[in-house]
């Protein structure tokens, strides 16, 4: 097994980040995670399941 640096999610993502493709699908998701949580935080509210 070859010994080395440990990729940690954070030194991986900040290395992916590099990539423009990466960057805007990263980007996309991160939205639509945002608005999944903010729809789920409404439908709490008001009692929804």
């Amino acid at each position: 097994m070859k010994k080395g640096k440990v990729r940690t999610f954070q030194s991986g993502l900040r290395e992916d980040s590099k990539d423009p493709e990466f960057k805007k699908h990263f980007q996309e998701e991160r939205q639509a995670l945002k608005l999944a949580m903010k729809i789920a935080e409404l439908r709490n509210q008001k009692g929804l399941s």
